[in-house]
């Protein structure tokens, strides 16, 4: 003889009890997931941001070469090849070709240099945290403030001059003189250790006004 199974009856509303006991359960899954959530994210962001600090790169040799170069430079700026060394924590060590621009600025023009760079030593908005002119020089980065591009020195016009969008900057100090980039060049620390002139390169955001900085290599 086999018997059916009936269908149960439906339960009806939940007491406010269990209501109660499902909300917390699923309120605590919710705090917990966002606690692991932002126990990861803490330093991955901290990893992401960068320094404000000249030490926060990494202090690249120039090589003799391009030593000897700016040792004997005179108003013309050189053009110094730069081997750029990063090492980030999840990635293996590498190396990164670049180049940058010397020009000197002795002492008699210094204040001149001076007054016509006010974004790197007067403005708060765009100045730097190290020394721009050091050892009777300045190092600029070859990336144009613009968009990114890599300028050149014209000789003939006695500018740096970008390609991509005609932007064109002072030879002497790299004021922004022409063109649709926001700001002059961006310098780069300079110092001697041990006989060795040395640089950090740093990555500064484009299209800005002010001078910002990104990250330091």
């Amino acid at each position: 003889m086999s018997h059916s199974h009936s269908p149960q009856p439906d339960e009806g509303p939940l007491e406010p009890a269990e209501l109660s006991r499902r909300s917390f359960m699923a309120n605590a899954v919710v705090t917990i997931g966002g606690v692991i959530g932002l126990s990861l994210a803490i330093p991955l962001l901290g990893s992401l941001v960068p320094s404000n600090s000249g030490a926060g790169g990494t202090w690249t040799a120039l090589g003799a070469d391009e030593l000897s170069q700016l040792e004997h430079a005179s108003e013309t700026p050189v053009r110094l090849s730069l081997t750029v060394k990063s090492q980030d924590g999840y990635l293996p060590p590498s190396e990164d070709q670049q180049f940058v621009w010397g020009i000197r600025v002795p002492e008699a023009k210094r204040a001149a240099f001076v007054a016509s760079r006010p974004d790197l030593f007067v403005d708060a908005a765009g100045k730097v945290d190290f020394p721009v002119v050091n050892m009777g020089f300045v190092i600029f980065s070859s990336v144009c403030p613009h968009l990114g591009c890599k300028f050149q020195y014209n000789s003939d016009a006695k500018r740096f001059i970008c390609p991509c969008h005609g932007s064109q900057f002072e030879g002497a100090t790299g004021a922004h003189v022409a063109g649709p980039a926001p700001r002059g060049l961006d310098p780069l620390p300079f110092r001697e250790r041990s006989g060795q002139a040395e640089i950090t390169w740093i990555d500064y955001r484009s299209s800005e006004p002010s001078r910002v900085i990104v990250a330091y290599t």
